[in-house]
């Protein structure tokens, strides 16, 4: 039987590529719609850490999930778009605690920038360049 990270990593992977397939209509506007959707799924194991859920912690598929939200923002525009899919995620998961969202950013040995930290924070106010 394999083991559970890597059916965990398999599954992400195969609905990442469902994404891509089903929404590829080959416009530019429809490809930033797929990155919004690839983001909200992708960010989906971090909500109950974030939320505060009790027992809730950050686990090696949050993790995976930030990485691929990470790759996929190649631009400033991107960023702030990406930002805000994960941002709607956090609202509606009825409850943000910032410093979960900020300890979130470095808990996974890398930090995603760009994250929302809070409940009430402005995506459209990233920079457009960040230091590598």
């Amino acid at each position: 039987m394999a083991p559970a990270c890597h059916l965990a990593t398999a599954t992400m992977a195969a609905v990442v590529a469902f994404l891509l397939l089903a929404g590829g209509r080959g416009a530019e506007a429809e490809a930033d719609t797929i990155g919004c959707r690839i983001a909200r799924f992708a960010f989906g194991a971090c909500t109950g850490y974030v939320a505060g859920r009790e027992g809730a912690e950050v686990t090696p598929r949050c993790c995976k999930g930030l990485g691929i939200i990470k790759d996929l923002a190649t631009t400033a525009e991107q960023r702030r778009e990406l930002c805000e899919c994960v941002h709607l995620v956090m609202i509606a998961g009825g409850r943000v605690i910032p410093r979960r969202g900020q300890l979130l950013r470095t808990a996974c040995g890398f930090s995603v920038d760009f994250l929302p930290t809070n409940f009430y924070f402005n995506c459209s106010r990233l920079p457009d360049l960040w230091p590598d």
